[in-house]
């Protein structure tokens, strides 16, 4: 269905299989091999990105990817969510970030294109805290990077947690800012591949921004051109 929607609203010819939501590489490698594999014989699809958890990755799932990137464009994104032991606690995600580093190397050492997924807004950082992560995501060396920014969904763990203890949350023109900063210190060698976050229709408890998607992105833009700056601009400039 979404290959027939492209083709009709975009006249897009090739495709990329993405398994998006939840962690795509929790299950036996046998299982793993077949799901992908039926992916890429559908007419038309030329790679597949995987996204899933740097805590269900290892040395089998990684030999299977590698065998895989060899026969056509592979990607995978693993969810950072945050630099912070004491974030990823909070978040009860499980695994800390010292396993983030590790399989993020172990999977670019192998020479897989390497996205990463992060989230600014936890009530456990500070701003300051959340521009100081761009050294530390630099030295990961991610060559894409997916930014979010923490929003509260119905139905969600986090959503009982806000009810009974709320926290702030960033408004949009905060948010504007804030990327602005948090890029110009980003290596500019890391594609971006998003800059806010979506919730489904009708699951957003908050933060609700009045200002649609497509307009926040145009302000961003709008404000590193009135910055005239860009992504690694303080890195580039030594300020």
């Amino acid at each position: 269905k979404g290959i027939a929607t492209a083709r009709k609203r975009h006249k897009t010819r090739k495709f990329l299989a993405y398994f998006q939501a939840y962690t795509n590489t929790y299950a036996p490698v046998k299982d793993l091999e077949i799901l992908y594999r039926s992916a890429l014989d559908v007419p038309d699809i030329v790679g597949i990105i995987i996204g899933t958890r740097p805590d269900c990755v290892d040395e089998d799932i990684l030999a299977l990817l590698n065998d895989l990137r060899q026969e056509t464009y592979l990607s995978v994104e693993y969810g950072i969510e945050s630099v912070y032991d004491k974030t990823l606690e909070w978040a009860r995600r499980g695994h800390d970030f010292a396993t983030s580093r590790k399989t993020i190397e172990k999977t670019k050492n192998i020479g897989i294109h390497t996205g990463g997924h992060i989230i600014f807004g936890f009530p456990t950082e500070t701003r300051d805290e959340i521009l100081n992560s761009a050294a530390i995501l630099n030295h990961l060396k991610l060559d894409a990077l997916k930014i979010h920014h923490l929003h509260i969904v119905k139905g969600s763990g986090l959503a009982s947690v806000y009810k009974k203890t709320p926290f702030p949350l960033f408004a949009a023109e905060e948010w504007v800012q804030l990327v602005c900063d948090f890029l110009e210190i980003l290596d500019p060698n890391i594609v971006i591949q998003r800059l806010v976050g979506d919730a489904r229709a009708g699951t957003l408890i908050a933060p609700y921004w009045d200002t649609p998607k497509p307009r926040i992105l145009q302000a961003i833009q709008k404000e590193l051109e009135n910055r005239n700056s860009y992504q690694g601009f303080r890195l580039q400039s030594g300020i």
